[in-house]
């Protein structure tokens, strides 16, 4: 499989990631990340995920001590909220994250244009539901982003 680059746009936090997190707690001289469960030896989004799955009554202890089971990816899309990566995703350079509304994502592969449903992203319902769920997460990782409120965000990655 080849190296691509993708674009995704999708409505939520940026949360940084690798030594530079867009957190509060968090700041230019590297300070510890700010929420014990986090395992820097690890990947960000899988562990956060499994956190989520547990307080939402999704997933056992003993399934994440597993770290996948059947049923994980079912039980994910109950959650509301997905991540997305942005940087280098082949492990050898910056990797971020971004806390989204699941369902919010638009992604563009490199060489295609997406029309965007302008009315569907300035929705007043379905942004209330989205902040509601993004809300839960923030509260469930013990995690307070740096920038003010969930916003649309465009993002790019290679991997």
């Amino acid at each position: 499989m080849g190296m691509a680059a993708h674009g995704v746009l999708a409505y939520g936090y940026h949360l940084g990631g690798d030594g530079d997190w867009e957190l509060e707690g968090t700041g230019e001289f590297d300070e510890e990340f700010p929420a014990d469960w986090y395992d820097d030896e690890g990947d960000f989004a899988d562990q956060a995920m499994v956190r989520m799955l547990v307080a939402a009554g999704l997933a056992t202890h003993e399934q994440a001590a597993q770290g996948y089971w059947d049923g994980r990816d079912e039980a994910e899309q109950q959650l509301g909220v997905d991540f997305e990566s942005t940087g280098s995703l082949d492990g050898r350079g910056h990797e971020g994250h971004i806390l989204v509304a699941a369902g919010s994502s638009v992604r563009a592969d490199w060489g295609e244009a997406l029309e965007l449903d302008v009315a569907r992203m300035n929705d007043a319902d379905q942004l209330a539901e989205w902040d509601e769920r993004l809300a839960w997460a923030l509260g469930v990782l013990g995690l307070t982003p740096k920038q003010e409120g969930p916003r649309w965000l465009l993002g790019a990655n290679w991997g």
